[in-house]
Order: structure tokens, then sequence, then C-alpha cells
């Protein structure tokens, strides 16, 4: 594989998705686990996984449900059913569903990565976009899709200098009357106008195709990876880290400040530059101060780096929430862990809630005043936390500067 693969498994019995914990907890893949396929649907809105292998006969929604919800809205992704009771009319039958391949329980490690070097190959090339130009840009080639928009590689027509990420919303969304994801996208736009920040993505232009009947974000083209690339790697500095830390701190910082609450952080909505600049991305879940668009009894960021009122919906989320996330993934960068780990959402979110974090001091030889910081970002009660981000800000580069 040439790049990291991110991949899901969903199967009801927890004792064989730590089974696949274990098998794959050193191979150099992300992976995430669902026990039902509500989950899995709700993780596949908000990661985009290269594959997703998925039990056969499941409570409530099967295998084959799951596969023929996600094949609507997400055609390039790998889609690989199991089974522990193999029959030839049911793996033709699965197949003519859509699904990648049919694999018998027990998976082997081997069998496995096969597959998902097999199904990253065969959907890189349907991910072939019949749009050619849009606006002043013409589309060299796709860089990233989720489930309701996808990002591009582009070059300005009427110059023809320079590259650039040009996002649009999906063609199922583009209708006025699909109000959360038309208005979210168009409010993006808006959020990142009004942003002005070497740590956050910068906005280069944004419109609608009247053609295509699409709207597009026009934003800076990055060298680089997202931040969940480096999160196992061992050889990063200590002093690396902190510095990437104390930029996001800033980035954060500057979102807030324009009255902004990001909402989804996370290490792939996280990018480091070829050049080390550390940048934010990713605005299409923000919260503007006073906005009703968010739907009651709906869960939004990414569950594992979610702070614990972001669970009850009878709370409210601010910027103390993205100092929470914000503080999650500081925890991993240092320890190379998630700081809570659930077989599915509700676990997770009950161990957000109730648990606290390992002492990371016992975990990995940091200094105790970064664990100080950290901890004091992932309190349970957000009046706890620190006042605002500018907080973290200072201390961070108190940190680096060797301040006591």
């Amino acid at each position: 594989m040439s790049r990291e693969a991110q991949i899901l498994f969903v199967d009801d019995e927890s004792a064989y998705l730590q089974t696949l914990r274990r098998l794959f907890r050193n191979e150099p893949i992300r992976v995430d686990y669902a026990s039902n396929a509500d989950d899995a649907i709700e993780l596949c809105h908000k990661t985009s996984y290269d594959v997703v292998f998925s039990d056969v006969k499941m409570p409530g929604k099967g295998g084959i449900e799951l596969l023929l919800e996600l094949t609507k809205v997400l055609p390039s992704m790998g889609i690989v059913l199991m089974t522990a009771m193999p029959k030839m009319d049911a793996a033709i039958e699965c197949m003519k569903f859509g699904a990648n391949d049919y694999l018998t329980k027990p998976l082997t490690k081997e069998r496995v990565l096969t597959c998902i070097a097999e199904c990253m190959e065969i959907n890189s090339s349907k991910k072939q976009y019949e749009l050619h130009y849009i606006g002043d840009y013409a589309i060299l080639e796709m860089i990233g899709e989720g489930a309701y928009s996808c990002v591009f590689k582009a070059k300005r027509i009427s110059d023809g200098k320079g590259l650039y990420a040009v996002k649009v919303l999906r063609s199922g969304f583009c209708s006025i009357d699909n109000t959360n994801a038309y208005k979210r996208f168009i409010r993006e736009s808006k959020v990142l106008s009004q942003i002005k920040h070497r740590n956050v993505i910068s906005l280069v232009d944004f419109g609608f195709s009247v053609k295509d009947n699409i709207p597009y974000l026009v934003m800076e083209y990055l060298e680089g990876k997202t931040l969940d690339y480096y999160m196992n790697d061992k050889s990063i500095s200590l002093l690396t880290k902190v510095d990437w830390m104390l930029q996001l701190a800033e980035g954060l910082n500057a979102v807030h400040e324009s009255g902004l609450c990001h909402r989804d952080l996370s290490p792939k909505n996280l990018f480091i530059a070829d050049d080390g600049t550390v940048k934010i991305l990713d605005f299409g879940m923000v919260k503007v101060q006073d906005s009703q668009l968010t739907a009651s009894q709906v869960i939004l960021g990414t569950p594992a780096y979610m702070s614990p009122e972001s669970f009850d919906s009878k709370k409210e989320t601010d910027e103390h929430s993205d100092m929470f996330s914000l503080g999650s993934i500081f925890y991993e960068m240092i320890t190379l862990k998630l700081p809570f780990e659930g077989m599915n959402i509700k676990q997770l979110a009950a161990r957000i809630i109730s648990y606290e974090p390992k002492e990371m001091e016992k975990l990995s030889s940091i200094p105790h005043r970064l664990a100080d910081v950290i901890h004091r970002m992932m309190e349970k009660t957000p009046v706890k936390r620190y006042h605002t981000i500018a907080n973290v800000v200072d201390e961070l580069s108190s940190i680096i500067e060797g301040k006591h």
C-alpha cells in the first residue's frame, strides 16, 4: 500500500472485535471498530474509510443492509463482508450487491492486508469524477472525499499559475431542500473568509457553478500529510511535537477569537505541511455563535476526541469543548494511545464521561508540566479547563522557551 489505509471493522461480537484489535495493533493502518450497522454509518459520515469489513449477520441491520446504504453515498469506498458460515450462493449474492469481497471468519492478518491493498487499487479507479472545470479552475485529480463532499487538486485557468484545493458538495446534497448539508457547506465558506491565520487553512475563492449546479470552495493547496499519519511514529522528537501543539493552539485561538467553535477536531482534520507549518482544516461542523443550525439529538464530531458534554444533547458545546478535543489529540501525540477506547460509540461515550485517562507520566517520559497542561485541557467539567485556549498557548510557549 502506497499510503496508510483507514479501515473499519463492524461486528456485533465484542470478543471478536477484541481479537481483531490485538491482531492489527502494530500494523501501519488506522483501524476503527463498530458493534452495529448504525454506529458504522455514523462513523462513515465522519471518516473517509478505504475499506469497511462487516459481518453479514448482526442484530437489526445486517451486513447487506449496511452495504446497500453505504454504496449509495460512498461509491468509491471498499466494502468487504465477513461470515463464519460461508455459502457459495450467499457470496455470489453479496458480490452482486456491490461487495468487493466475501471472507470467511476467522480472518488472518495476511488475508485482510491483501484484501485492503486490492480494494484500494480497485477503488482508486472509481474515483474518477465527471467534473473537469469549475469556475476559473481546471480539475487535475481527486485528493480526498467524504460522505458529503469531494476535494480536488486544481489549477486556475485565467493565469495558469499555482495549485489549489477545490472542495465541492456532492451532487446529491446540492439542493437547497437538503438544508443541513447545503447550509453547512455555504457556512464553511463564510467562516473561512473570516479567519486569517498561518495555522488555519486559507480560503482563496468560493462560488456557485450554475452549469454544474454545485457550490465550491477554493483553498490553498498544501503539500504534506494529516496528523493521523504521524500518530504512531516514535521517531518524532518531543520538541517537534510540542511545537506542533503550540501551532495548533495558536490556530484554534484564532478560530475562537473569530467567534467560532470548530467542533470536529481530530488528527484527520489537522495538517502537517512539508515546511513544518501546522494547519487546522475542515470547518464543515463549525458552530457560529447564536447559530440555530445544529440539529438536536445529532452527535457532531469524531467520537474518540469528543468532550463529555458533546454527548449530551441538553448541554451546550463551546470553545471549552474544542479545548477538550485538542487535549485528547495532544494526549495521543505524546503517548501514542487514545485516552479513551470503546467497542462502540455508547461504550466510548460512557468512558469519556466517567473515566479518567491514564496518567501520562506512567506511559511516557515527558515533563510533568506538559502532562499537567494536557490533563487540565481534558477536565470533565468545562469550567475546570483553561479559561481560553490563549492560556494554553502561553503555557506551551513557556515550556518551549524553558521558562519555569
